[in-house]
């Protein structure tokens, strides 16, 4: 039986059972459908109980039978397979088909009692991760949409459930994202990180539906789990969905791009003010609450700029004392971070009655208490939050120019009740409490304001209306008011702002000039008489009590005039009243002269001393004082009575007087009188006294007589009768430079005589000297070099104080631009001698820059110049001649002289109703535009207008207006070309509508007729020429009439023309906003707008720089000519007037005497664009340019000549440099141009 036994299956022998089933397989003869489940695994067992009986041999025979149960519930043969792989945990078999019968492996079912026979055949265990990662997600496009999300539902529990630091576990992430699985609005498969997580606030107010998940997803997902409690719960699921790709990270850009929706949607789409608030709090709450990233890049700089926040609105009682700040018809327009005001909870203060109005306020959420602590950050907590608000640049404290506009704005309200009182009246004390705590200069943006409270609030006054001890208060009401009690806490702020402890000078003058103008120089009504009276006293004694302080303060007040009140019950300016300093003159006057009298001071509580009265209008500076009746009378020579004295031409007496008074010494001793005895008062007349003194000097005369008679006479007047008197010295003065002294021959020692003679040199004086015993002292010296010892023993104080100096601009000087405005263009306008007037140097006005600017300079009138051809009907373009500086004079016409005007002025003050542009040239016969006289008589004391303020001209004037202009125009065109253009000029710039904002409908109407009559004009013109060709049988062609056209249109400088008017127009307004007029003028007739010393010259500097630039052009004409040091000479000149030039720009004036380099160094400091100008200047300094060792041989080292000192390469090197110089500082000119 061994036989039998080796070819027959033994159930003791496993590798006999396993051969007869190989065979049994090979023949076909395995029935394996036969068989139960059971069954394969029965067999299986078989062979894991006898795996110690099998060997390697027997792997391959094993394999081959289809007894091993696949993942799929199949059972199967391994043997074909490449790697065989046992799944130890049940994934879900929908679709398994798909991915579980490969030909290269094969998935079988986890059974734990074969876990040894599967470990025999090499099948390795593999889990469901690496199933899904290896084998199910390549082919996961491939399945259907229920067998998707069946997967989908078992990787979200098994993924969650896994460790969080599991590295499979995030590449199972990263590959489901790309997975579409998801069904979007459109029904089209999206993966995840198609969509947007809605569970986010932010995404949930801004984004559209269609960005989300549906909700249809997650009812097939609760489907296919079927929670326990039969509702999915959704927060695991966010959490798996994020991980692959459901996006919930807020971006920075996406934050800004959502701001800017908000901006722009909310009123495009006109979003109600709810969901505007709703979206802006949910924006708010993100960015201050959820993000940790504000400080990184630009973000907030950025949003700070979108205006999408809802500002915080005021409470009802302040929106009812005045609308809220950009408020339109009850509603707030979004606004921004940056400029806004933090929420007043932030600062727990009651911030917003102080900004309301004038700027826009956070709301609490725009400015957190806290926010979450920031990633990159070295500082925490508190110091993180003002880092993000100052990155926002909001306001943490109330701005000051904010506070102060909000400030104006509620002290605009007229006619309030009083519950809008009680209202002003706590803003008002926030305001001065803040302002109080606040230690910044802002006494210039509060100039002017009334917000002074008085009379509990009912009325407000500006600051300089208020002081703080005021005696005989209701005198001074309505004028000035006493600080209230209550308001004594600030008092010191009022202070700041122009409140006087005590009654000011100013202040006096001040309402001196507002009762002027109040009753208009009228008779003044009992309650105005009472404040007049009130205030001279008060002015007076002040002026007793400190004449040095009180003097140089009036003398200051440059933006208002004197006024004092007449006999007559009136107010008068000062200089047109006369004070009664004569009453020697009585018994010779017997009446009126005919003069407006100043009022008897001893009305106005000052006493009944007249010669008390006499010090103090003498105390008053010499511009303010009225004229002293004793300058108004004229004492003059009785002409046929003088004799000549006995000793005729040899009387010692005149020879004496004649040497005494025209000599050095007497001199100086005068002016040493006059500064010991009112130093200020010499200060004010020093021109006048040192004229005198020249005229003592140089054109003195003395001639001596038996017996002198005077009569007096009111000036430019006959005599008074019977005013004839004998005197014992006379003196007379022809202009300025001749002095003629009349004497009656008298002993020298004779002190009547000496008094006479000191009398008569103190009235020349204009009372500058009030004490005559000084004068007697030096008349009574025999030896003219004692007069200095006798006024050391008089006690008069010596003075080697230099002259003080002028402050009027020099002529020549270019007027700035920013008061071409103040240049009236009317062309009718009449000078007189000694006025100020711009010159128009440059009508054209154009430069190397292309810009257009003309150019003025100012200039004085010396005198009207009569042309020999001048006929009497031209009434245009007459001929003066000026003093344009530096020693040159000018004869010029009329219309290149310009008359200033006051800011307050029209150029129509003529008339109410239109302009006084003459009709006719009789029209000078009014007196108006006559030559005035060589000296001023009644007719040059005219008051001038009593209103300065703007006209309105009245329709009804129009035609007249447009008949004037139309007659200019036609006398224009009989004049030559070039006088015609200046006329049309200044009528365009007259009329044109930007400089005529107060009579904007009559300039327009005016303007258009203005360019009507020019083109009909020009087209006659054009018609005569014609008819002229015809007649002298010329052809005219086309091209020629075209010529004509070309070169006489008037329309070619229209452009120009209204640049300037526009420029005007704009530096009128920023001159209001910034400046207030103060000027000096030599009589009511004219006016010196002021000067602005301090600020920039620009059109000097471009004078400069052209020097510079020709300098430098000389430099290269000398270049490869052996003239080496005078091209680095040159380029030193140039480089100099350069640097002079940008200083001109900026300071208005330089010191020549200063280094290039020192100079270079404060230049560089005016702008950032200069950086690198001191080094370039040292470049030069270090090749050795200057003005010395380019020229001198004795500066160089023995026996070099600069001619050898500097090369060709040097001299370029040289050029280069300066050019750089030139072309920085050109450019940084031509922006102050």
């Amino acid at each position: 039986m061994p036989f039998l036994a080796q070819h027959t299956a033994n159930i003791e022998s496993p590798s006999s059972v396993l051969k007869a089933l190989e065979y049994m397989i090979q023949t076909s003869a395995f029935k394996a459908a036969n068989l139960t489940d059971k069954d394969f695994e029965a067999l299986l067992l078989y062979f894991n109980c006898n795996l110690v009986n099998l060997t390697q041999q027997d792997v391959q025979s094993l394999k081959l039978l289809p007894c091993f149960k696949s993942v799929s519930g199949k059972h199967i043969s391994i043997a074909c397979y490449g790697a065989n792989y046992i799944l130890a945990k049940g994934i879900p078999t929908a679709e398994i088909d798909k991915w579980a019968h490969t030909s290269s492996f094969s998935f079988l079912a986890d059974s734990p009692q074969l876990k040894d026979l599967y470990s025999f055949l090499g099948c390795l265990p593999i889990d469901d991760i690496e199933i899904y990662l290896q084998h199910l997600l390549p082919k996961f496009e491939s399945f259907s949409y229920n067998a998707k999300v069946e997967h989908i539902v078992y990787l979200k529990d098994t993924l969650l459930s896994m460790e969080e630091s599991c590295r499979i576990k995030y590449e199972l992430y990263e590959k489901l994202e790309g997975v579409s699985f998801i069904y979007d609005y459109s029904n089209r498969l999206r993966p995840t990180k198609f969509f947007y997580d809605e569970t986010v606030k932010v995404f949930e107010v801004m984004l559209p539906a269609k960005s989300f998940i549906p909700c249809d997803f997650f009812k097939k997902v609760e489907q296919v789990s079927k929670p326990k409690n039969g509702t999915l719960l959704l927060s695991p699921w966010i959490t798996f969905l994020r991980n692959i790709g459901l996006k919930h990270e807020v971006s920075q850009q996406q934050v800004l791009q959502f701001a800017k929706e908000v901006s722009i949607k909310s009123q495009t789409e006109s979003w109600t003010k709810e969901k505007v608030q709703t979206i802006v709090d949910v924006l708010l709450n993100h960015i201050f609450k959820e993000r940790t990233d504000l400080i990184q890049g630009a973000f907030l700089k950025e949003l700070s700029m979108i205006t999408f926040l809802c500002p915080e609105r005021a409470p009802k009682e302040l929106i009812k004392l005045h609308s809220q700040y950009q408020e339109m018809s009850g509603t707030l327009p979004l606004i921004r971070f940056s400029g806004s005001q933090v929420n007043p909870k932030f600062k727990q203060t009651d911030i917003i009655h102080l900004l309301w109005t004038s700027s826009p306020i956070l709301p609490e959420k725009a400015t957190p208490s806290s926010i979450k602590d920031q990633e990159g950050s070295a500082v925490t907590g508190q110091e993180q939050l003002d880092q993000v608000l100052n990155m926002l640049a909001v306001s943490l404290d109330p701005p000051l120019e904010k506070v102060i506009s909000n400030c104006k704005n509620i002290c605009n309200i007229s006619s309030p009740d009083d519950e809008i009182v009680k209202t002003r009246n706590k803003v008002l004390r926030s305001t001065y409490e803040f302002l109080n705590a606040d230690k910044r200069d802002f006494r210039f943006q509060l100039r002017g304001v009334p917000f002074v409270m008085v009379e509990d609030g009912w009325k407000l006054l500006k600051p300089e209306e208020v002081v703080i001890n005021l005696d005989n208060e209701s005198d001074f009401k309505p004028y000035l008011y006493k600080l209230p009690l209550e308001l004594g806490t600030y008092h010191q702020l009022f202070k700041l702002l122009g409140t006087e402890d005590v009654v000011s000078t100013k202040q006096y003058v001040e309402v001196l000039w507002r009762i002027y103008r109040n009753s208009e120089g009228k008779q003044l009504d009992p309650n105005e008489m009472r404040t007049v009276k009130r205030v001279v006293s008060g002015l007076f004694k002040s002026l007793h009590n400190d004449p040095v302080e009180i003097r140089k303060d009036l003398e200051n007040l440059r933006d208002l005039l004197f006024y004092l009140p007449s006999h007559d019950g009136r107010l008068s300016k000062c200089s047109s009243l006369v004070f009664d300093d004569a009453p020697h003159y009585k018994s010779r006057i017997q009446g009126n002269v005919g003069v407006q009298m100043l009022v008897d001071m001893s009305q106005c509580y000052l006493g009944k001393d007249h010669a008390f009265h006499t010090k103090l209008i003498m105390l008053l500076p010499q511009k303010l004082r009225p004229r002293l009746l004793s300058s108004v009378l004229e004492e003059q020579l009785d002409e046929d009575s003088p004799k000549m004295c006995q000793f005729g031409a040899l009387c010692s007496l005149q020879g004496r007087l004649q040497l005494l008074l025209s000599s050095e010494q007497f001199i100086t001793g005068l002016i040493r009188i006059m500064k010991h005895e009112n130093d200020n008062a010499y200060l004010v007349n020093e021109e006048k006294a040192i004229r005198l003194c020249k005229a003592l000097c140089e054109g003195l005369k003395v001639s001596c007589f038996e017996k002198l008679q005077t009569t007096l006479r009111v000036k430019g007047c006959s005599p008074i009768p019977h005013s004839r008197s004998e005197t014992l010295a006379f003196l007379k003065r022809y202009g300025t430079a001749v002095i003629h002294l009349y004497i009656q021959h008298s002993d020298s020692k004779d002190i009547n005589f000496l008094l006479a003679l000191a009398m008569t040199l103190k009235s020349a004086t204009d009372n500058l000297i009030s004490d005559t015993s000084y004068l007697i002292a030096m008349l009574g010296c025999n030896d003219i070099y004692r007069i200095t010892e006798k006024l050391d023993r008089l006690g008069v104080k010596y003075d080697a104080t230099e002259p003080s100096k002028l402050e009027l601009p020099l002529p020549g000087t270019p007027i700035p631009a920013e008061i071409h405005h103040t240049l009236l263009m009317d062309p009718m306008h009449v000078f007189y001698p000694g006025e100020y007037v711009g010159y128009l140097v440059d009508s054209e006005g154009g430069d190397i820059y292309g810009s257009y600017q003309p150019t003025y300079t100012y200039a004085i009138i010396v005198q009207e110049v009569v042309r020999e051809e001048e006929e009497n009907s031209v009434f245009l373009g007459k001929c003066f001649q000026i003093d344009i500086g530096y020693s040159e004079y000018k004869i010029v016409s009329s219309l290149d002289l310009y008359k200033f005007s006051r800011q307050d002025e029209s150029s129509h003050v003529r008339d109410t109703s239109a302009p006084s542009t003459p009709t006719s040239p009789d029209s000078r016969s009014t007196g108006v535009r006559m030559v005035p006289p060589l000296f001023a008589g009644k007719e040059n004391l005219r008051p001038p207008p009593q209103k300065q303020s703007p006209k309105k001209i009245k329709l009804n004037a129009i035609p007249e207006i447009l008949k004037e202009v139309t007659l200019i125009i036609e006398q224009a065109w009989k004049l030559p070309e070039t006088e015609r253009k200046k006329i049309i000029r200044r009528l365009y710039l007259k009329w044109h509508p930007d400089k005529n904002a107060e009579n904007l409908d009559v300039a327009t109407e005016v303007f258009k007729h203005l360019q009507s009559e020019i083109s009909r004009m020009e087209k006659q013109t054009l018609v005569d020429q014609q008819n002229t060709d015809r007649a002298s049988r010329r052809s005219f062609s086309t091209s020629s009439t075209r010529f004509h056209s070309e070169k006489s249109s008037f329309q070619r400088f229209y452009s120009s023309w209204n640049q300037e008017a526009t420029s005007h127009k704009s530096e009128k307004h920023h001159f209001r906003e910034h400046y207030n007029y103060a000027g000096s003028s030599h009589s009511h007739r004219f006016f010196v707008p002021p000067t602005f010393k301090t600020v920039g010259n620009p059109v000097e500097a471009r004078r400069w720089l052209r020097q510079a630039r020709a300098n430098y052009s000389a430099a290269r004409n000398d270049l490869h000519k052996n003239a080496n040091e005078w091209v680095c000479f040159k380029c030193y000149l140039a480089t100099k007037l350069a640097l002079i030039a940008a200083d001109y720009a900026v300071r208005g004036k330089s010191d020549k005497d200063v280094k290039p380099t020192a100079l270079a160094q404060k230049v560089e400091e005016y702008n950032t664009q200069l950086t690198g100008l001191a080094n370039d200047v040292q470049i030069l300094e270090g090749y050795g340019v200057d003005s010395l060792r380019t020229r001198y041989p004795d500066l160089l080292p023995f026996p070099q000549i600069p001619n050898d000192r500097y090369t060709s390469e040097v001299a370029m090197r040289v050029m280069e440099c300066t050019a750089r110089i030139i072309i920085k500082l050109e450019t940084f000119v031509q922006q102050k141009i």
